[in-house]
């Protein structure tokens, strides 16, 4: 096990720093790896340290997760609404919307569907759905309200945007 100790260099980008190219501190996202990264991301980030859990939070007690889909896609919704998602278009091709032109009223076609055709057939929570469904009005309102500075913003474009 490799103790990590700096939850907030925990984030995804499209742009890499100088240090992290040199330093070989990023792991390249496929849609062979995206529900690992996600899960990963998600568990750095949503579980807070206490003086009882300071070294071992991260240890899992099964491999059940392996097997809960449910889970999976929850900790995919957490990712791409999380802060230390940084992706921008501004930085290249954005992968990371999760809606279609038509389901957010774009008035041009997105450079990338890779992630709402990802998203399509998945199992989320209540709570997962919830999260996608304000994220889909806040898509909405950005393309109706922004006149669409880019049509492929990213949730961090958007909330930089307003």
């Amino acid at each position: 096990m490799i103790p990590l100790y700096h939850n907030r260099d925990i984030f995804i980008t499209s742009k890499l720093s100088e240090n992290d190219i040199a330093e070989h501190l990023f792991t390249h996202i496929t849609k062979n790896n995206i529900i690992e990264i996600c899960i990963y991301l998600t568990v750095r980030h949503c579980i807070e340290p206490t003086w009882l859990n300071d070294r071992d939070q991260f240890l899992y007690p099964n491999d059940t997760y392996k097997t809960d889909a449910e889970f999976q896609q929850d900790c995919l919704v957490f990712t791409l609404f999380h802060g230390q998602n940084r992706i921008s278009c501004n930085d290249g091709a954005n992968h990371w919307i999760p809606f279609t032109e038509e389901e957010v009223d774009a008035k041009e076609k997105f450079s990338s569907n890779f992630m709402s055709f990802f998203l399509k057939g998945k199992i989320f929570s209540p709570e997962a759905r919830a999260v996608l469904s304000a994220g889909k009005a806040l898509w909405k309102y950005y393309h109706k309200n922004s006149n669409a500075v880019s049509v492929n913003a990213s949730f961090y474009d958007i909330r930089e945007y307003f």
